[in-house]
């Protein structure tokens, strides 16, 4: 299916949330497409820019950003975001299910909590470098974000280990 058009969040309350960003592993979007689908819920793609002065907000609750001037996209990494709306699309295009990117700014682990506690969202999928198995919580001392996403959940959290993933850097999405 294409990227959904559509405005407002009263379709994507329920849906499931993926916190995405340039040169991710395409574990974990493939997660997130896999999960929509079973539960039959939209998938939201949600990339924050980190910027700590704007707090944690949405910037299309208020505002569509890609309808912004293009001088006012840049300022907040407009480039990078149509760079990465581009590389969903492409691959996101033979999905089944309805999908649509938002931005967000501020922490990335509060911005993406925010964002999928307003949409009453299933679940909340973030990748997670895995040092060394077994998986427990000292060893995602280094990756705060992860840290910050699981200590107070208001929706469940699916990690996506990337770093023992198998598929070479080449194929990560997007």
């Amino acid at each position: 299916m294409s990227m959904s058009t559509f405005h407002g969040n009263g379709l994507l309350h329920g849906a499931i949330v993926v916190g995405v960003r340039p040169h991710q592993h395409p574990r974990v979007l493939s997660m997130g497409v896999r999960l929509a689908a079973e539960l039959k819920q939209y998938l939201v793609c949600v990339y924050v820019i980190s910027c700590p002065a704007l707090g944690e907000q949405m910037v299309d609750d208020d505002t569509d950003f890609f309808s912004l001037p293009q001088t006012e996209r840049d300022e907040f990494g407009g480039k990078q975001v149509d760079d990465l709306q581009q590389r969903l699309e492409d691959v996101l295009l033979q999905a089944p299910v309805p999908w649509v990117l938002k931005i967000a700014y501020g922490d990335p682990a509060r911005a993406l909590a925010k964002v999928a506690e307003r949409l009453e969202a299933t679940l909340l999928v973030i990748g997670a470098h895995q040092k060394r198995t077994p998986w427990n919580l000292g060893q995602f001392r280094h990756n705060s974000m992860v840290l910050r996403a699981l200590l107070h959940p208001q929706v469940p959290v699916v990690l996506v280990p990337t770093s023992s993933a198998k598929t070479p850097p080449s194929s990560a999405v997007p």
